[in-house]
């Protein structure tokens, strides 16, 4: 064998394995948890708008954290509130720095979030640049303490009139 032909043909064959059709009675792979920020595409000088990040997830999961980024000199947070993700009874510390919101969120017990609103927040525009950008990131871990899988989500640009 010519050197390097081992490692050819095992990856060769480790790719025909891993486009093979699973196995009866296997466990479809999971899908990434999706997580989106929604809000408005325009807003005026003086607007206040509200923006939501949210997760859609068919996995369970027992911790979250997101971090929203926005630009302080465009936009003034008016409000940062936990969404429906957050577990009943309990009121999760939103942390909010210049530009920033982090949360942290733990799911009680037997339920584990499934997916929802994450954060709902308000913004007051203040600033006359043409546009802004809000972007998020988010951490998930499941169950079983092992990080989930999450598409990295689209900035929300929002166009800003005079």
């Amino acid at each position: 064998r010519a050197p390097g032909a081992a490692g050819a043909a095992g990856a060769a064959g480790a790719a025909g394995a891993a486009g093979a059709a699973p196995k009866a009675g296997a466990a479809p792979e999971a899908k990434p948890a999706a997580v989106t920020i929604e809000g408005p595409e325009t807003a005026k000088v003086g607007d206040e708008v509200n923006v939501a990040v949210r997760l859609s997830t068919d996995q369970p999961v027992a911790r979250l954290r997101t971090q929203v980024r926005f630009d302080a000199a465009t936009l003034q947070l008016v409000a940062a509130n936990p969404g429906d993700v957050a577990p009943a009874g309990e009121a999760p510390k939103v942390d909010v720095k210049p530009g920033g919101v982090q949360l942290e969120l733990a799911a009680q017990g037997d339920a584990p979030v499934q997916g929802g609103t994450v954060l709902n927040l308000r913004f007051k525009v203040v600033g006359g640049r043409p546009s802004t950008q809000l972007s998020t990131q988010l951490s998930l871990v499941g169950e079983d303490g092992v990080a989930l899988a999450a598409s990295a989500p689209t900035p929300l640009t929002i166009a800003i009139a005079q």
